[in-house]
């Protein structure tokens, strides 16, 4: 996911103690991440396994915008 240009919006997540990212049902790494995307809509995807978490964000990216997704992963209920 690449944009270029002053315009260029920026897409930045920040889960702990990680997650796997996922933009429109690609593996685009690992958090933290801040990419620069393209404006447009998008299904955002966070997953880690090991701790049972899983979440989907639906975020809408506009032009020379700044989109942030933060969250903390709770352990797993024992």
């Amino acid at each position: 996911i690449t944009s270029s240009g002053s315009d260029a919006s920026v897409l930045a997540i920040d889960v702990r103690p990680w997650a796997e990212v996922w933009v429109n049902d690609r593996k685009v790494g690992y958090t933290p991440i801040v990419r620069q995307i393209p404006p447009g809509k998008y299904k955002i995807g966070l997953k880690n396994p090991s701790m049972n978490y899983q979440k989907t964000y639906p975020i809408t990216v506009k032009k020379g915008k700044k989109v942030k997704i933060a969250d903390v992963i709770a352990p797993p209920k024992q």
